[in-house]
C-alpha cells in the first residue's frame, strides 16, 4: 500500500496568531474564502510577488511554522507497517524549497518516508475546476 501525506497542515502548522482563511486567501485569492459555499469552484494559485515573497520566506522560520507532534508520531507508527510505502506529496513555490527542507530536516521525518515528491511551482497562475 502506498500512502502519500501533504505537508502543510498535516506535519507542518501554519503560523500562530494569523488566521488560517488569511493564509488561504494569500495563496488561493478571493475563492479560498467561498469554500463549502457553491459547487462549482475554480480555485486560482498565484505566484507572489518579491515584497510577498521576503514576507513568507520570514513566515517560514522554523520557530513559527510548529510541529504537528501527533500526526509525526502516527507517520512513524504507519512507516513501520510491513507493506506500506510513505510518501511525502507537495507543491511548493521554488524560493521555499530550502525552507521546507531546513524544515524536514530540522524535525528529521524524512526517514519515515519511501520518499518524496514535492514539486516547485513555477511563475505563473495555476487553476483548478473543483
Amino acid at each position: 500500500m502506498n500512502i502519500g501525506f501533504d505537508f502543510d497542515k498535516v506535519f507542518v502548522n501554519y503560523p500562530p496568531g494569523i488566521p488560517n482563511k488569511l493564509i488561504d486567501y494569500l495563496y488561493k485569492g478571493h475563492l479560498a474564502l467561498m469554500k463549502g459555499k457553491t459547487k462549482n469552484v475554480t480555485l486560482s494559485y498565484r505566484y507572489p510577488g518579491t515584497i510577498e515573497q521576503k514576507i513568507r520566506m520570514l513566515s517560514h522560520a522554523k520557530i513559527l511554522r510548529p510541529a504537528i507532534i501527533e500526526n509525526i508520531n502516527a507517520l512513524k507508527k504507519i512507516s513501520q507497517l510491513k507493506n506500506c510505502k510513505t510518501y511525502l506529496v507537495s507543491s511548493r513555490y521554488g524560493f521555499l524549497k530550502s525552507k521546507t527542507e531546513e524544515w524536514l530536516e530540522k524535525e528529521k521525518i524524512e526517514k519515515y518516508f519511501s520518499g518524496k515528491r514535492c514539486s516547485s511551482l513555477a511563475k505563473r497562475t495555476y487553476s483548478f475546476d473543483l
